[in-house]
């Protein structure tokens, strides 16, 4: 039975904080909304790369004034991540695809991620069934965050956008290398699912 596709929405409001001066930032219009998209499975520290530049990004004000509290009653306003958690015939090729775990369990642990590195960012998680999924049917958004190896996904992202008379999205790659240019031993769903298989057969 195939599943129908589920939007889900992590809000975890928290009240805005004043300064040391009575002020608080207050953006001039909505905060970033950023797309991301991606498998997720055994949430590891390139995951969570990723996931916390979306949150950041998200926080950050655009155009942001400082604006007395007694002049502005309208609390400020709180970006967002959209997120496409792949399911269903996106998984079929994966290797040890037996091993990748649960929709629920993967879309959890994404959720309780972001909401510890940044509690005001809201996050809606979509079914991801295709390549493109939410960012290229979503007007509002502003933001595709990829990772290096899947940077060219960007621009087939914006492609399509276009072809269907959106606006294109501000592209951040995040390159998970490290800095001092050694090669580090990459850190991947596939080698996590892989080592579990092996243990497994033992």
């Amino acid at each position: 039975t195939t599943r129908q596709p589920q939007t889900q929405t992590q809000t975890t409001p928290r009240p805005a904080k004043p300064d040391s001066h009575g002020f608080r930032v207050t953006s001039l219009r909505e905060r970033e909304k950023v797309c991301v998209g991606g498998t997720f499975d055994q949430l590891h520290s390139g995951h969570k790369l990723l996931l916390t530049v979306c949150a950041c990004l998200a926080a950050s004000p655009t155009n942001a004034k400082d604006t007395p509290d007694a002049n502005d009653s309208q609390d400020p306003k709180i970006g967002s991540i959209v997120l496409g958690l792949s399911a269903g015939e996106l998984l079929v090729n994966k290797t040890h695809k037996e091993l990748i775990q649960p929709y629920e369990t993967r879309r959890k642990r994404v959720v309780e991620f972001l909401a510890e590195v940044e509690p005001d960012v809201k996050v809606e998680v979509h079914e991801l069934h295709d390549a493109f999924g939410p960012s290229v049917s979503m007007e509002d958004l502003t933001t595709l965050v990829v990772s290096q190896e899947t940077s060219k996904g960007g621009s087939m992202v914006n492609d399509e956008r276009a072809r269907r008379g959106l606006s294109r999205l501000k592209n951040v790659v995040v390159d998970l290398v490290q800095d001092d240019g050694t090669k580090a031993i990459k850190v991947s769903s596939t080698t996590i699912r892989s080592y579990l298989a092996n243990q497994i057969t033992l």
